[in-house]
């Protein structure tokens, strides 16, 4: 084995074994759909070392046909860039639905502060409220006295 097959090979067994230990843990993801784009990102990380690993071992010089060797080469490079460029595109989407459920709990953070908020403007006019009650009601009763005084 070459240098590069055991380099790819290790990788290979490294995201093999992320791919077993992360699952459980969710990968990290906030959100169901976010595993989800996680967990297909992974088996696409594990494809993409499957296939580099195979282009790497495939002896291109014995084969003999020149055309079946160029066809070989040009589909190893195509199933390179369409694996890629998915991975690219789950990455992308695995953000943006990041960015929603974070959005998503700002919002309701931010909802729950000014409930709070005016839960509390609403308790202090109540008390404001009880506090002027109770001072007429002192005013009231001071009056009664005052004016039973004079007669």
């Amino acid at each position: 084995m070459t240098p590069v097959q055991i380099t790819f090979g290790s990788l290979l067994a490294v995201a093999l074994l992320v791919t077993v230990i992360g699952y459980p843990r969710k990968y990290g993801a906030l959100s169901g759909r976010s595993r989800l784009y996680r967990t297909l990102g992974v088996a696409l990380i594990d494809l993409l070392l499957v296939v580099i690993l195979v282009f790497v071992s495939t002896d291109f010089s014995s084969i003999v046909d020149p055309r079946v060797r160029a066809v070989r080469v040009i589909i190893y490079t195509l199933t390179f860039l369409f694996l890629t460029l998915s991975l690219m595109g789950l990455a992308g989407l695995d953000v943006l639905e990041s960015i929603v459920v974070y959005r998503r709990e700002r919002r309701a953070a931010l909802e729950q502060m000014v409930r709070e908020e005016a839960a509390r403007q609403v308790q202090k006019q109540q008390q404001a409220q009880q506090v002027q009650a109770a001072q007429a009601g002192d005013a009231d009763a001071h009056e009664s006295r005052g004016g039973s005084d004079e007669a």
